[in-house]
């Protein structure tokens, strides 16, 4: 689906994100191979437009787990 509601809540995912970070929602942690990259300890944030608070994780891609 690449309208509506979920690139919404990507791109707000995304403007959480600082610079050079890659930052992903649990739904996204949730469906990565295990192993596949290293997933960072989870932040809470408030999505505008988005109810409820958020885990967002940030990941590094250059570690493996």
């Amino acid at each position: 689906d690449l309208f509506g509601r979920n690139v919404a809540f990507a791109a707000r995912v995304a403007a959480q994100a600082e610079g050079g970070e890659i930052l992903v929602s649990e739904s996204v942690v949730d469906s990565l191979p295990e192993g596949s990259v290293a997933v960072l300890e989870p932040r809470d944030a408030e999505l505008k437009g988005v109810p409820g608070t958020h885990q967002l994780y940030p990941i590094d891609w250059r570690a493996r787990r």
